[in-house]
């Protein structure tokens, strides 16, 4: 049985809202706050560069289509099942926040 994660708008110890990456609008910047698949899904993205803490905005939200992320300097295309099992908070336009947080970024975003 897959891990099930919280439904939208689930609050973390942080009390900001969770929410599958899957449902996050174009142009969004976002914070992973957790990888709530199999271990193999879990090894999969974080052998890509994409991990809890990781600063992330969305440049196309699929629909139909894979989503397509730009973070630490990369594009990354993730299908509709594997982003929804990516948990996401706001992370505002601040892109300083991500620097001063030690998360990477890309040198496009600065």
């Amino acid at each position: 049985m897959p891990p099930r994660h919280p439904g939208p708008e689930a609050e973390g110890p942080d009390n900001r809202a969770h929410f599958p990456l899957g449902l996050a609008p174009i142009g969004s910047w976002l914070r992973v706050e957790a990888l709530v698949g199999g271990r193999g899904l879990v090894a999969r993205l974080t052998a890509m560069g994409l991990y809890v803490g990781a600063r992330v905005r969305v440049l196309n939200a699929g629909r139909p289509g894979p989503m397509v992320l730009n973070f630490g300097g990369t594009r990354l295309a993730l299908g509709q099942g594997m982003a929804m099992q990516v948990l996401v908070s706001e992370s505002g336009t601040d892109k300083d926040e991500s620097t001063s947080q030690g998360i990477r970024q890309s040198p496009s975003d600065a």
